[in-house]
């Protein structure tokens, strides 16, 4: 059912009212959006879906529902977690120093990535580098801004892969390069942009510099510059290809139909290969990648490179407990003194159960790190073994 020229523009306020809430609470109320964003997105949801229901009926809804969740939602996050996982095995190596010239190239090689491996995937394969370059360096905020601004958000703006609004107008029959008209507007505001970061980086880095604080000279010969799980560039093209198939193949007599769902909602065959070529690149790229370029890059299935809690269960003393816990089988294991580099935002926690600073805050891929200690007088207060 088609109801583009009869709906409503009223019904777009709690899709701009979900926008909002993204945007705002994390700045304004941050503890409060951790503990009820998902009440907050069922709440605007309703809000769009019960009025629509009213005017258009439920089974119309319904149908409207499935529709968006079969056609749109399920391929685009099967292409996101494709390019995540195929981007996460590819890291670049080598010494990379911080300055001005350097920075704007990797800006620049990220901002043209982004609109063939997806703004995500540019972003994973791009930011890490960066981090590395820069983490001599104490005024840099821009640089990570900057990189948000180009390889983020523009750089995605010349093809469906890079952009998910360009991937629902692709999957509308709008042609997979109709985008590239926009090769004129991107490339004035990448070089206004860049223009402008490339005068803030400079005072920044003249002001570093006169402070004495420089990067540090490597000993022995230069690392050379290389690009490491390159290989997965033949992933990227397949998932780049599927996408493209996803619009050419429903066209044909052969793949022109689907499995029905319910009502005119189906699951076209084209959909099912484009995910299946996906998910085949994405399997084969960790089977074909070593498992220490990943860990290069901190990958990891949500925060659990950081043995992070999912939202729901935060603020219910899990992180105590356990905490507690290793302290507890340490002391059994004989240790006088517990270490630990502690995330920042971690380090209360760590003090209430008897940890103490011991030594000054650092920076590691582009996270503030705290060292702390826990000596053998302090273990009996806060452990729960009993001894």
């Amino acid at each position: 059912m088609d109801l583009g020229n009869s709906i409503s523009l009223l019904f777009c306020i709690p899709f701009l009212g979900m926008l909002l809430s993204i945007a705002v609470f994390p700045l304004v109320k941050p503890a409060w959006w951790e503990r009820n964003q998902k009440y907050a997105v069922i709440a605007w949801s309703l809000l769009f879906l019960i009025p629509f229901a009213i005017r258009y009926g439920f089974g119309v809804m319904s149908e409207q529902l499935l529709e968006v969740i079969v056609g749109d939602y399920f391929t685009f996050i099967v292409l996101l977690f494709g390019l995540f996982c195929v981007s996460g095995n590819i890291t670049i190596e080598g010494e990379l120093r911080g300055s001005p010239k350097v920075n704007v190239i990797l800006l620049l090689i990220g901002t043209l990535l982004s609109s063939w491996i997806g703004t995500t995937g540019a972003s994973m394969v791009m930011i890490r580098p960066l981090i590395r370059a820069n983490k001599w360096r104490s005024r840099k905020t821009q640089v990570v801004v900057f990189f948000i601004f180009l390889v983020s958000n523009i750089g995605g703006c010349l093809t469906p892969v890079g952009d998910p609004p360009l991937l629902m107008g692709f999957m509308r029959n709008v042609p997979f390069f109709w985008s590239l008209r926009l090769i004129p507007i991107m490339v004035l505001n990448v070089v206004i942009l860049l223009v402008i970061f490339y005068i803030l980086d400079t005072r920044a880095y003249r002001k570093d510099l006169a402070e004495g604080i420089v990067p540090e000279v490597a000993k022995g010969e230069k690392e050379a510059i290389r690009v490491v799980g390159a290989h997965n560039i033949i992933f990227l093209a397949a998932i780049v290809v599927a996408v493209i198939l996803s619009g050419i193949l429903p066209s044909t007599k052969v793949f022109g139909g689907g499995i029905h769902i319910f009502g005119e909602v189906k699951l076209t065959y084209a959909a099912i290969i484009e995910v299946v070529i996906i998910l085949a690149a994405a399997f084969l790229s960790f089977k074909t990648t070593n498992k220490s370029v990943r860990e290069d890059n901190h990958f990891s299935w949500g925060a659990i490179q950081e043995v992070a809690v999912l939202p729901e269960f935060r603020r219910k003393k899990y992180g105590d407990f356990i905490v507690r816990l290793l302290i507890d089988k340490a002391m059994l294991s004989g240790a006088q003194t517990i270490e630990a580099d502690v995330l920042q935002g971690a380090e209360i926690l760590f003090q209430e159960v008897g940890f103490a600073e011991a030594g000054a805050w650092y920076e590691k891929e582009g996270r503030q790190w705290q060292p702390m200690q826990l000596q053998a007088g302090n273990i009996h207060k806060c452990c729960n073994c009993g001894q």
